[in-house]
């Protein structure tokens, strides 16, 4: 009764959202093929790989079976049977993944007037940019690729990389925009214009404040130019600021071990431990070494309790660790331009535990679910990026119906958790087969 009710719920939710993107992807992306090369029209194959994409199909192959009975047509409208992995691969390779940009925006925007991207926990919006390593190739994906050498093999190779940022803040923890990092240059020198198309696309929103960054970020250069776009900034502080880092070291430690802390977390098992977090913060470095714009150093200190070799396992309903256990105890800075009751101390934790969501939800996601990390479709030309794009894409839409629409209670806690990525993909294939040719021939927009 509850698989029913699910699917249900998943063939009445994603139709409309499914066409929604899938009409915008007709609308948006350039033809590449030259007349003669275009043996099956465009807007179908973008429909094909888009199926494939969101049901999670692992290689080309699975989406060339699914092209049988899609529904392709010819530039002769005739009915196309079936399209080869090579044909599809070709086509991905020829595309510009920059035409994908705005059926991105799009679906972040209808996902906005859906209030599907409320900040939970927190006053406003919190945006973490972080880089991602999309392929190691042997060409330079036309570019984009920065070259390394094998020192073994002196083989040359390209790894191909983008700026992401997603919504920590809200739910599903949704991407809304990649950059390419082009040749020889680094995360932190691409950044500045990733966050001023960010502030551009959706700074007239209220869909972030806050930009989160990790410390590899960190810079006089950065902290300032997002500052005097007027959004909060929060940046991981580690080794490569040796200064900035030794004084709030000097500073925040003894006071770590005197004080209470401002907030801490209770005790949570995670993967056979128990982890709960601390906060302390100062207000006396502005100014320090002529970081104008720092207006707290925070941090964060974890505490994780491992038990012992051969231990019993913890029970369900323990709130504290046993006294056998050991607690490792590890410090976390961090620098922000946020003035002192933006947020409250409690507000803080969850903001910083909602960075390494984002590497846990979703960029984990993408990895494990789509093999982002160690398997593509294809490899060849643009492919890797446009890719990305459609991944980007299947996720939100997925994620949104796996975090927001689709819930599963448990009876012993009465809490709610999200079903399986397996299980939702295979209600997203059985919704979209069932649905024949709804959208193999329809050119409607939304």
């Amino acid at each position: 009764m509850v698989v029913a009710a699910s699917l249900a719920a998943v063939k009445r939710l994603s139709q409309k959202r499914f066409d929604s993107v899938s009409s915008w992807l007709v609308d948006c992306v350039s033809e590449p093929r030259s007349r003669r090369g275009r043996q099956v029209e465009l807007s179908g194959i973008l429909r094909l790989l888009w199926t494939g994409m969101a049901v999670g199909d692992s290689t080309l192959r699975d989406v060339e079976q699914r092209s049988e009975g899609f529904g392709l047509m010819d530039r002769r409208g005739r009915p196309v049977e079936r399209i080869s992995d090579t044909g599809l691969g070709d086509l991905l390779a020829a595309l510009d993944p920059e035409d994908f940009v705005v059926p991105l925006v799009r679906q972040v925007r209808t996902m906005m007037r859906r209030k599907e991207l409320q900040p939970e926990g927190l006053p406003g919006g919190v945006l973490v940019i972080d880089g991602k390593h999309l392929a190691t190739l042997n060409h330079d994906a036309k570019g984009y690729g920065m070259m390394s050498v094998n020192k073994k093999t002196e083989r040359a190779y390209w790894c191909v990389r983008v700026l992401r940022a997603v919504v920590s803040s809200a739910k599903g923890k949704p991407c809304v925009g990649q950059m390419s990092i082009l040749g020889r240059e680094g995360e932190i020198t691409s950044l500045p214009a990733f966050v001023t198309w960010l502030h551009e696309t959706y700074g007239g929103s209220d869909l972030f404040e806050i930009i989160d960054l990790d410390a590899g970020f960190l810079s006089r250069k950065v902290f300032r130019f997002v500052d005097e776009l007027g959004y909060g900034v929060v940046v991981g502080l580690k080794g490569n600021q040796p200064s900035l880092h030794e004084e709030a070291k000097r500073v925040l430690v003894p006071l770590s071990e005197s004080v209470a802390p401002e907030a801490k977390t209770p005790w949570e098992a995670f993967q056979g431990k128990m982890i709960r977090r601390k906060l302390y913060r100062t207000f006396e470095m502005d100014g320090f070494l002529e970081w104008d714009r720092l207006r707290q150093v925070w941090l964060v200190v974890q505490e994780t309790a491992h038990p012992p070799k051969f231990a019993d396992r913890l029970s369900p309903g323990a709130r504290t660790p046993p006294s056998d256990w050991t607690v490792e105890r590890e410090e976390r800075f961090f620098v922000t331009n946020l003035p002192s009751r933006r947020l409250t101390p409690a507000q803080i934790l969850l903001l910083v535990r909602n960075h390494w969501a984002v590497e846990n939800d979703c960029f984990h996601s993408l990895d494990t679910r789509w093999h982002e990390d160690r398997h593509a479709w294809c490899g060849r030309g643009n492919a890797i990026l446009v890719l990305g794009m459609l991944r980007m894409l299947a996720y939100n839409l997925a994620q949104s119906l796996r975090k927001r629409r689709l819930r599963r209670t448990r009876p012993t806690i009465g809490d709610t958790v999200p079903w399986s990525w397996r299980r939702v993909f295979r209600w997203l294939d059985s919704v979209l087969s069932r649905a024949g040719p709804r959208w193999a021939y329809s050119d409607a927009s939304p």
